[in-house]
């Protein structure tokens, strides 16, 4: 056993030993997601910090909208639509459009209970009814917070379990992060 204690003492030793926990801690369990190695990959980092990013815009846009940045343009049916950022472009999104979102949604007490995440979304499609509904007229960048209060009867039935399940007000904020302006309005009807 001293001898042991002692090989273990050589610097060169040590040094080697470090060697070997890094590569093994850091490199070699790339495909286990719980690895330090992929924690620190390129990858995970770049997710990451969209992330923190994608949050930090939720958080500054939650304080604006107590502020006067607060723009009220619709009481729809119960419920309360303010655009927070107005977006830019002359286009806005319509029927039959594509779009890509980032969405939401928030307690009354303002607590996050469905992280943000990006969707395509074409409008009249009825996948979300609800978000299609209403994010038309919104505009590339534009932000828009939706009130739903816990009385709300929706048409989209998941809307109607959040509202039951919280037994609170609900929050949507929705981030229109690209919209090609380019797209022509379809001639139909929606239908939402």
């Amino acid at each position: 056993m001293k001898n042991i204690i002692s090989f273990l003492q050589i610097p060169l030793v040590r040094i080697i030993g470090v060697i070997v926990v890094l590569y093994f801690g850091l490199f070699s369990n790339k495909e286990k997601p719980d690895s330090l190695g992929n924690r620190l990959s390129r990858d995970e980092i770049v997710k990451n910090f969209n992330e923190v990013k994608e949050r930090t815009r939720f958080i500054s846009t939650t304080i604006q909208s107590g502020g006067q940045n607060q723009v009220q343009i619709a009481k729809n049916s119960q419920l309360d639509i303010e655009d927070i950022e107005p977006g830019t472009g002359n286009a806005s999104i319509d029927c039959g459009m594509e779009a890509k979102i980032s969405y939401s949604v928030f307690d009354q007490s303002g607590k996050q209970i469905r992280n943000p995440s990006e969707e395509k979304i074409i409008i009249g499609s009825k996948i979300n009814d609800f978000i299609e509904k209403n994010i038309i007229g919104m505009k590339s960048g534009s932000i828009r917070n939706i009130q739903v209060p816990k009385d709300y009867i929706s048409s989209n039935q998941t809307v109607n379990q959040l509202l039951n399940f919280y037994k609170s007000d609900l929050r949507f904020q929705i981030i229109i992060t690209e919209f090609d302006e380019s797209q022509i309005a379809s001639n139909k009807p929606c239908n939402l």
